[in-house]
């Protein structure tokens, strides 16, 4: 169940990020955003960048999905 404090992650490609970015961006001509929602979502995400692929595992070595496991792991990364 979902409460208000708790992580949720969204996985996406870097285009949906930057036409987020884009949407958000303010107008010159009105100093306000382009797109509202997009504004307030971008401002209560936390974004993490990730750019180098994870190797490829045979597929014996498939490890099941786990996502306590996979929260660990994002927050580890974001502690820079």
């Amino acid at each position: 169940m979902y409460m208000g404090t708790a992580p949720l992650f969204v996985t996406t490609k870097l285009p949906d990020v930057e036409r987020l970015r884009a949407a958000a961006a303010l107008d010159c001509d009105t100093g306000l955003p382009h797109d509202a929602n997009a504004s307030m979502l971008l401002r209560r995400l936390k974004i993490y960048d990730f750019r180098v692929p994870a190797p490829e595992l045979p597929r014996h070595d498939v490890i099941s999905y786990c996502a306590h496991c996979f929260a660990d792991f994002v927050l580890s990364r974001g502690a820079s």
